[in-house]
């Protein structure tokens, strides 16, 4: 628990440039603390119940993790999916759901297995000055999640790390873990990528 705590509050305290990158977890803004909190209630969940896989995917979108506070998830699924309610996950309000978020909790719901989500770069980068966008990590940002995922893996060591698409997949390779990747959902990768779940939890 004392583990997760710290690696919580480094989060929390990470300076950004805000130009490019927005820490939904800074401490210092007052309406980052429900995504706070979401974040210890699902890393506590998993401390308690050691997950087998992480996935691990690229950075948080605007519409899902950057107000959910909780990778590859958003506001939309918190609501419909049992698994939140389970664990006190508070609701923030969000105008509009992720795609990619719908995909993935839709059918983990349907099969009731709930892997560890994290990303290889665990803040929202977006277009300068445009914090209403997505866009990809650059290596300097990127080296910067390592650091968290390496203190992840320290806190789950028995957990399989396991991309969702190809930007995770070459961080973890270039840490020498060589992970298996599944397709991520976006862009028409749904079929695959649930195929590629579906083997891992099978």
């Amino acid at each position: 628990m004392e583990d997760l705590n710290n690696f919580i509050d480094r989060l929390s305290s990470e300076t950004v440039d805000v130009l490019v990158v927005t820490n939904m977890y800074f401490w210092e803004d007052g309406s980052n603390r429900a995504r706070i909190s979401n974040l210890r209630k699902y890393l506590n969940y998993f401390s308690e119940n050691k997950p087998k896989l992480i996935l691990v995917g690229e950075a948080p979108g605007y519409r899902g993790c950057c107000v959910s506070g909780i990778p590859l998830t958003s506001t939309g699924v918190m609501k419909t999916v049992p698994f939140f309610k389970e664990i006190g996950i508070t609701e923030v309000k969000c105008v509009q759901d992720e795609s990619t978020a719908s995909i993935v909790w839709n059918y983990l719901n349907e099969k009731g297995a709930y892997p560890l989500f994290w990303n290889a770069y665990p803040f929202h980068p977006h277009k300068k000055n445009n914090s209403a966008s997505n866009r990809k990590p650059t290596k300097s940002e990127l080296e910067v999640g390592k650091r968290y995922l390496k203190e992840l893996m320290a806190i789950f060591p028995d957990a399989q790390l396991v991309a969702v698409g190809k930007v995770a997949q070459e961080s973890l390779w270039s840490e020498g873990i060589d992970a298996r990747c599944i397709r991520h959902p976006a862009f028409g990768g749904k079929a695959e990528f649930i195929r590629g779940l579906e083997e891992l939890l099978n």
